[in-house]
């Protein structure tokens, strides 16, 4: 469950989380500071694309779904040269065009 700005809770959300270059995209190998309390909360997510620019991972309940998608070139390096590999549209669209499940009842 998630808390949202006016502070209605327990609806099911979705998130993409970014991370700068280089730190990875991968959440539960964090295992200390902010970035591991941040895991902790975000896990219990529906959806969650995790990034850091360079790799992109979607979880769903803190499980991988589907395959990572990394870059082809360096982010940093590449420049206009950069382009993104047609398999990460799939993890984008997944988060993206997502409806959460409405709650059932008030609480």
């Amino acid at each position: 469950a998630v808390q949202d700005l006016d502070g209605i809770t327990k609806a099911p959300a979705g998130l993409i989380e970014v991370k700068r270059p280089g730190k990875g995209a991968d959440p539960p190998r964090f295992s200390q500071g902010h970035d591991k309390v941040n895991w902790a909360l975000l896990q219990s997510l529906p959806k969650l694309l995790h990034a850091d620019g360079q790799s992109f991972v979607l979880w769903r309940d803190g499980a991988l779904f589907g395959k990572p998608v990394t870059l082809d070139a360096d982010i940093i390096t590449a420049g206009a040269a950069l382009t993104s590999p047609e398999a990460l549209l799939d993890p984008i669209c997944d988060v993206l065009t997502w409806s959460p499940i409405a709650p059932m009842c008030a609480d």
